[in-house]
């Protein structure tokens, strides 16, 4: 600790000082759609205050697609580098929590996913990750 994450041009940075509260794998449609892999992993930051955020972002409000993380009551705001075009987090309307995506930590030693959401749209050549619980859909509550 403090870990840092960043973009791939390096213009926004997003420092966190204590270890995540979770660290998530979405399965669904939409987030292999919207980052252009099989899934996304995010870690899970219960504090956005105590999170530094250097560089300017851009945000996407990707609900008005496919009604995207409405069933649970989240409106969520993805924040990219307008430079390289990397999702570097996402904030949620009402809950002060700020999601970074794993892979901009580029931290091999990363903790590992504690839960898996959305499973039946896992590719089939892909082993679900062991000791994360899975959920069909959104994790309940």
């Amino acid at each position: 600790m403090p870990r840092t994450a960043e973009c791939a041009c390096g213009q926004v940075h997003v420092t966190v000082e204590n270890e995540p509260v979770a660290v998530v794998t979405c399965h669904c449609d939409f987030c292999q759609r919207r980052t252009g892999s099989v899934f996304q992993v995010s870690a899970v930051f219960p504090d956005a205050r105590a999170v530094t955020i250097t560089g300017e972002t851009k945000i996407y409000n990707g609900l008005e697609v496919k009604g995207v993380g409405t069933s649970n009551g989240d409106e969520v705001s993805y924040h990219f580098c307008p430079m390289c075009g990397s999702t570097v987090f996402w904030t949620f309307e009402g809950r002060p929590v700020l999601a970074i995506a794993v892979g901009n930590f580029a931290d091999p030693d990363f903790p590992a996913p504690t839960a898996e959401l959305h499973t039946p749209y896992r590719h089939h050549w892909l082993e679900p990750v062991a000791g994360a619980e899975q959920f069909k859909g959104f994790r309940p509550g």
